[in-house]
């Protein structure tokens, strides 16, 4: 079924093991700095997605598993290419990962679920959860995250707060700024007086570092990064890029498999993922570094972001 993907390096979770259990592009969101692309089902209704069956079946080749591929592993993280609180089986695998495996796990979400009693309850059995907050102002939050219209901010705030007192685990909430959008005084006064309201083990500071779901979306500049960070509460860091020996070591071989297939014709990150049986989040990280030397050239054709190969460039 290819549920899981990895290890991958990840700036915030360290060594992790990717676990997506939603089919591509299923989100309640529609994110406009979304590296995977435009949201192509809209919803908020839990389903159950994929055989259960079959992904039990694979999550127990990790069991006792400490290290994959000669890597430590320090977590295994339900994330990848949709909103994975959108599974109605999610604790069910969470459950099982628990029973079976020594690392611990860590789910990454949008937050925008979390007002439903049942889905604090599967996330309750998680070590860390991620949840996402990038704006407090409701025309903000709908300028950069485009929710189902069943959502509104103060929906997502109730449930935050809610879960923030229930869980027994780590939260790290995670707040992606884009230039223009939502990173005014404005923004950053709303999201001050809402965070204080929260308890919170961590707060991150992001913006955009891999190619958009909309072109004209914006990194903002490293001073901004760092006022939020002095303006807003103490457990407050910037997330920054990882050029360490892992991602390194990780990507190289991923790197010369890209270029190589990128040899005979251009090819979408989604096509590229199926070819080379990696998920979506391990070929754009390298196609945006790729892009950023000057090895690959990314276009856009019938709304889907395309990717040649420079001329002259070579694999490591």
């Amino acid at each position: 079924m290819n549920t899981i993907y990895g290890p991958l390096y990840s700036r915030r979770l360290g060594i992790s093991v990717g676990i997506d259990i939603i089919p591509y592009k299923t989100c309640s969101f529609n994110c406009v700095y979304c590296h995977e692309g435009e949201t192509t089902n809209l919803t908020c209704q839990r389903q159950n997605f994929l055989d259960s069956r079959e992904v039990l079946e694979e999550l127990s080749s990790l069991a006792g598993k400490k290290q994959l591929r000669g890597l430590d592993l320090d977590y295994l993280t339900f994330a990848g290419s949709g909103e994975p609180t959108l599974n109605r089986d999610l604790g069910r695998y969470i459950a099982h990962l628990k029973e079976i495996s020594p690392v611990p796990v860590a789910v990454i979400t949008n937050s925008s679920l979390l007002w439903d009693r049942d889905v604090r309850d599967d996330l309750r059995q998680a070590d860390l959860v991620v949840p996402s907050l990038d704006a407090a102002g409701e025309e903000s939050f709908q300028r950069v995250n485009r929710p189902c219209k069943e959502l509104s901010l103060e929906k997502i705030f109730r449930g935050l707060r809610q879960f923030c007192r229930e869980f027994s685990g780590e939260i790290w909430l995670e707040i992606l700024l884009c230039r223009g959008l939502n990173d005014s005084e404005a923004d950053l006064a709303r999201l001050a007086e809402v965070l204080e309201t929260m308890e919170l083990d961590k707060v991150q500071i992001n913006t955009v570092s891999r190619p958009p779901a909309q072109d004209k979306i914006e990194p903002v500049p490293p001073q901004t990064l760092r006022h939020f960070r002095e303006q807003l509460a103490e457990k407050v860091e910037i997330i920054e890029e990882s050029t360490g020996f892992w991602r390194k070591a990780m990507e190289a071989d991923l790197e010369k498999a890209i270029l190589d297939r990128l040899n005979y014709k251009p090819e979408s990150m989604l096509s590229l993922s199926r070819e080379l049986k990696k998920s979506g989040q391990e070929i754009i990280k390298v196609l945006a570094r790729l892009e950023k030397e000057g090895k690959v050239v990314r276009f856009i054709r019938d709304r889907t972001s395309f990717y040649r190969k420079t001329p002259g460039a070579h694999g490591k």
